[in-house]
């Protein structure tokens, strides 16, 4: 099986989503950078779409982080 290539979180989370809108389910893999991302079915293919989305988000900047609140929510 030959890895297809990406170079960018955003335009992988694109392929993959085309993926799963295609019902292309099939076993398949791609990279970015050095990770490497496979999927073998449905359920596989909707994690791999939530961690580039993930990843994406980083890349692009528009990921927040979380606030906690001091003390426990308690003052």
């Amino acid at each position: 099986m030959a890895t297809t290539p990406f170079t960018t979180w955003t335009e992988l989370l694109g392929h993959l989503l085309e993926q799963y809108r295609n019902h292309s389910f099939v076993r398949s893999e791609a990279s970015v950078g050095g990770d490497i991302i496979k999927w073998n079915s449905a359920k596989d293919l909707r994690e791999a779409i939530d961690h580039a989305r993930v990843m994406a988000s980083m890349e692009t900047g528009s990921a927040h982080g979380r606030t906690y609140a001091q003390n426990g929510g308690r003052g």
